[in-house]
């Protein structure tokens, strides 16, 4: 799939001049602009240790902000859009700017991504921009044909999610298998909603890229869970976070509290990191976060207790995974 966005992209970025980072040192000064999208952190930028170069910045996102947040003049953040890509869509139409159907296939294609075809996250503007962009040129059927799954990045998301491991140790009366998923129901009167927590317990340390986290938690929605938090090290001092939700449970909250956690960061470390990061937030049904720590057990308890207190539930029901005693042999 990664290939086919990049092919995509390719073609767009011909008519455009496309610098490299040392080209943009010489360049950027007080007179430049920069314009992010579907970002606004400060750490997720390429040239966050430049942002001070520049003359004025636009955010255009649909991610909550917070002390991350790259300081701009003109911002523009709209939790409650699909996507970045349907924001600006709606400027094109409001400013009658006209653009080629490239451009409206990749937007459509962002379109698509951010609400799994459609089928989360949506609202009458999400499809009124569907619309407009099929309008002008973009087309359905070849923007869907970018999301046909890699085999191997397919292999890499269901081991995450259903790998299990054999524990024998003599402590322990008889061997046990501990899943990287595990699955609590929260009663309550009206029902109990299931969270799903997934992490490679066996081997936690395993770095992982931040978008096979995030598909590793679109696809236990496909499951008969209501939320869902994915964990993995996206280098080896930082945590990174995705998680989703069918609509009736605020995951942007959840992880909007990252930022107040007090967790060992740098204990089992050599070096000292670069810049210590608590951060995450989202919107209802999409969130994701960073956390830098050694402790990504510890960030998993922390998450479950905020969890815990949205839904004022203390005592949750373990449906798949749980294994509470054997938490003492986990290894990073």
């Amino acid at each position: 799939m990664i290939c086919n966005f990049i092919n995509l992209l390719t073609s767009i970025i011909r008519d455009y001049n496309i610098i490299n980072l040392n080209d943009f040192k010489k360049l950027v000064d007080n007179d430049s602009l920069l314009i992010t999208t579907d970002v606004n952190k400060k750490y997720m930028v390429s040239v966050k240790d430049y942002l001070d170069k520049f003359g004025d910045v636009m955010i255009v996102d649909h991610h909550q902000d917070d002390e991350f947040t790259i300081p701009a003049i003109y911002k523009y953040i709209d939790i409650k859009a699909s996507s970045a890509s349907e924001i600006i869509t709606g400027v094109l139409k409001e400013r009658d700017i006209r653009y080629s159907a490239k451009l409206a296939n990749a937007l459509l294609a962002g379109v698509i991504l951010d609400t799994k075809r459609f089928q989360k996250n949506t609202s009458a503007s999400t499809f009124k921009a569907a619309e407009e962009l099929c309008n002008n040129g973009a087309n359905y059927d070849a923007v869907n044909r970018l999301f046909v799954s890699d085999f191997k990045e397919a292999m890499e998301i269901n081991s995450l999610i259903f790998g299990k491991e054999e524990i024998i140790d003599e402590n322990i009366p008889e061997d046990m298998l501990v899943n990287n998923t595990v699955i609590m129901a929260y009663p309550q009167i009206l029902g109990s909603p299931t969270v799903s927590f997934t992490i490679n317990r066996n081997k936690p340390s395993t770095i992982y890229n931040q978008i096979t986290l995030a598909k590793a938690a679109d696809q236990m929605l496909n499951y008969n869970v209501d939320a869902s938090f994915v964990l993995g090290y996206v280098c080896p001092d930082e945590v990174g976070i995705s998680a989703r939700s069918r609509g009736d449970f605020n995951v942007g909250e959840v992880l909007a509290k990252l930022q107040y956690l007090d967790l060992p960061q740098v204990e089992l470390l050599a070096f000292q990191p670069l810049e210590v990061i608590k951060s995450g937030g989202g919107n209802m049904q999409n969130a994701g976060g960073k956390v830098t720590t050694t402790d990504i057990f510890g960030l998993e308890d922390e998450i479950k207790k905020q969890v815990e207190e949205r839904l004022k539930i203390t005592n949750p029901v373990s449906l798949v995974g749980e294994q509470e005693k054997l938490n003492g042999f986990y290894k990073r």
